[in-house]
């Protein structure tokens, strides 16, 4: 019994980072579809910056969901990585030329949602179990 629980532990450790990968992909695709299919003379702008906070927090929120133990030091590490993301996103837009309005839609909710969504888990929201 006990060797399971270890194995199960390290199977959730593992899966920690893609799971929290494919969850805000998963996430950003229904909405991009969602968009697309409904409504789909909406600006670029708008579903670029509700598809990137929606991802961003997924992202960090789900990573915190599967760990089995340090959530909250998860969370942290999580957003700090979407942080950075967010940030190379920025600079490669802006290096290779893109539309400003589209780059700062896409990007800049991946800088500011994880930080968000960590307080939150940190300080606002009862603990998951």
């Amino acid at each position: 019994m006990k060797s399971k629980k270890i194995v199960l532990q390290t199977l959730r450790w593992v899966a920690v980072l893609p799971g929290a990968l494919a969850a805000s992909l998963a996430i950003e695709v229904a909405a991009g579809l969602f968009y697309t299919l409904f409504n789909p003379t909406e600006p670029l702008f708008w579903v670029n910056l509700i598809k990137s906070c929606l991802g961003s927090f997924v992202f960090v929120w789900v990573g915190h969901w599967i760990a089995p133990t340090a959530k909250h030091p998860i969370a942290l590490v999580l957003a700090i990585l979407m942080t950075l993301v967010g940030v190379t996103g920025l600079w490669a837009g802006v290096q290779i030329g893109e539309r400003l309005l589209d780059t700062v839609a896409d990007c800049v909710p991946q800088m500011v949602v994880p930080g968000i969504t960590y307080w939150q888990l940190r300080h606002a929201l009862p603990p998951l179990q």
